[in-house]
C-alpha cells in the first residue's frame, strides 16, 4: 500500500511539473510575439504569480529606477510591460 501511494504521489508531481513547464513555454511564446520584445529582450528570470494568475518575465530594458517585466496572462492571451519603477518620478 505504501509503495502504491509513493508511486501515485510521484506521478502527480511529474504531471504537475509537465503542466507548469507547458504553461511557461506558452507564456514565453506569447511574450515573444508581443510589444514586450519590441521594446526589450526577455531574460531567463521567470516567475508565476498565483494571486494574479500571470507569468512575470524580466526584461532587459534600460530605464533608470525601473525593473521592467513582461506580464503574461494566458487566460486572456495578453502580454504587457510592467515597469516596476521605484522612487520619485520627475
Amino acid at each position: 500500500m505504501k509503495l502504491i501511494s509513493i508511486l501515485l504521489l510521484t506521478t502527480l508531481i511529474i504531471l504537475s511539473s509537465c503542466s507548469t513547464q507547458s504553461n511557461m513555454d506558452k507564456a514565453i511564446d506569447l511574450a515573444n510575439n508581443s510589444k514586450c520584445t519590441e521594446k526589450g529582450t526577455l531574460t531567463e528570470q521567470i516567475h508565476y504569480n498565483d494571486n494574479s494568475k500571470t507569468w512575470w518575465i524580466d526584461l532587459e530594458l534600460p530605464k533608470q529606477g525601473c525593473n521592467p517585466a513582461c506580464v503574461v496572462n494566458l487566460e486572456e492571451k495578453t502580454a504587457e510591460i510592467n515597469w516596476r519603477c521605484m522612487g520619485l518620478i520627475n
